[in-house]
């Protein structure tokens, strides 16, 4: 028999562009999807519930993208923010009431100053059965691909000394070596003094970590060794974003 919801979610995966994309499959019940900005995810079925989480509100977060000078960027509505996560480590799980059934998150990780931190946050954050969704660009396709791939070992040390903060250095890496950006092509000629802005600010919108397929294996590797989980779902093409499911377990 034909499905028409089905049909209206294939064919929503289908304008959005990416045959990766599995959410639609694995996120149902009652869930969170954090960072969505202007870009909330368009494919959970209708009776799906999501709340929505950020490091700052709707209108703090419209200041910051208006202060980037950058024309045409972000112009759609952001979506309000239910759930106000707080400085340093973000953490959702410190802050919700009930454990909920899934988490998404697309164009998010890659933001973490604590990305082992944040992946186990989450996993904690959903019930036994839930469901944690990453969509992390793969930096190949990216403003990223000539930066070095973020080695896992620097991430298990922010993790493992508990550190929520990011370097000079990392941030002059971001702006020196992004590959064609209309933000960080301004200030390149002076890159310490945007670098110190940079940390300062606590933005969130600055990809201080690199990922493709490798790392981000290692690290849920590394992770398994802490939280109990299934890894269901990792999608491999270099041409797209990485698509992520874990199932707590």
């Amino acid at each position: 028999m034909f499905n028409l919801k089905k049909f209206r979610r294939a064919f929503a995966r289908r304008l959005i562009g990416n045959r990766f994309d599995l959410a639609y499959h694995f996120c149902k019940g009652s869930g969170i999807e954090i960072g969505a900005m202007s870009s909330p995810y368009l494919g959970f079925s209708s009776s799906t519930k999501v709340q929505y989480a950020d490091i700052f509100t709707s209108s703090k977060l419209r200041s910051i993208i208006s202060s980037l000078n950058v024309k045409g960027m972000y112009k759609k509505e952001i979506v309000n923010t239910d759930i106000l996560l707080k400085a340093p480590s973000y953490s959702l799980n410190e802050i919700i009431e009930e454990k909920v059934d899934f988490i998404y998150s697309s164009n998010v990780f890659e933001h973490s100053s604590n990305p082992i931190f944040s992946l186990l946050d989450q996993l904690k954050s959903v019930v036994i059965g839930g469901i944690v969704y990453l969509v992390v660009p793969n930096k190949k396709n990216t403003y990223d691909r000539n930066r070095s791939t973020t080695s896992i070992k620097i991430l298990v040390e922010k993790y493992e000394e508990n550190i929520f903060t990011n370097s000079i250095n990392e941030a002059l890496d971001v702006i020196i070596n992004t590959d064609v950006h209309p933000v960080y092509d301004l200030y390149k000629k002076d890159a310490k003094k945007y670098a110190k802005d940079m940390i300062e600010k606590k933005e969130g919108i600055h990809h201080y970590y690199t990922y493709e397929l490798t790392n981000i294996l290692e690290l849920l590797n590394y992770a398994k060794k802490i939280q109990n989980f299934e890894i269901l779902y990792v999608s491999a093409d270099v041409v797209n974003d990485m698509h992520i499911a874990l199932k707590r377990t």
